[in-house]
């Protein structure tokens, strides 16, 4: 079965890019432009893995990932931003976030978040 990643990002070209080089990985990718309407798709649907905007139009990733780890707390949330510090890496741990990656993200590195994301879904 494959895994289920749904990408949190206002930005539709990252979330396409993601959705396109994540589902040659073999991963199912599913995206929302909103916070809220990925809020609403998390509680339509299970996934195994969510990935976040640090900073989205209108919302903090950070608290976007307390909600999530609030409703979904088995559930791990990848932060990614272009806007890396370690106060912000620190913050999203706090809030629940599983890891933090800096833009521009590499595939490869991402992957592995996920790889580790996953194990860590499966053991609990």
């Amino acid at each position: 079965m494959r895994a289920r990643i749904l990408v949190i990002d206002d930005d539709r070209s990252m979330c396409e890019l993601l959705d396109e080089s994540l589902g040659a990985a073999g991963y199912d990718v599913a995206w929302q432009l909103n916070p809220e309407d990925g809020i609403e798709a998390l509680q339509r649907r299970d996934f195994d893995v969510v990935i976040t905007d640090l900073n989205l139009e209108g919302a903090s990733g950070i608290e976007l990932c307390r909600r999530i780890k609030e409703n979904r707390p088995n559930t791990p949330v990848i932060v990614i931003t272009g806007f890396a510090d370690m106060s912000a890496a620190v913050d999203a741990i706090r809030a629940g976030a599983h890891d933090f990656i800096s833009k521009p993200v590499e595939l490869p590195v991402l992957q592995h978040a996920i790889e580790r994301s996953l194990k860590f879904r499966h053991l609990r």
